[in-house]
């Protein structure tokens, strides 16, 4: 098994902290490239996922917030934040 990335444990932490406010702001601390394998899903989706997370899927967001290791309505909080445009 493949050891999980340190940058999670940090973008727990900063989501704890209220610093991470959208979606959208976890890849300012984690390549997208490195979620993109997480999920078993390319760099391009993972592009459109990030400037549209409306069309994240409910297994997606479980996984993040599995990888992060924080409960799932956090992620889900994150998306809908970054669906209205507000941070």
């Amino acid at each position: 098994m493949a050891k999980k990335d340190h940058r999670y444990k940090t973008i727990k932490i900063l989501i704890q902290g209220k610093f991470i406010k959208n979606f959208k702001q976890i890849f300012d601390h984690i390549p997208k490239s490195v979620v993109a394998a997480a999920l078993h899903t390319n760099n391009n989706r993972m592009t459109d996922l990030i400037n549209e997370p409306a069309d994240l899927r409910v297994g997606e967001m479980c996984k993040i917030a599995k990888l992060i290791g924080v409960p799932f309505l956090v992620i889900a909080g994150l998306v809908e934040v970054s669906m209205k445009g507000v941070e």
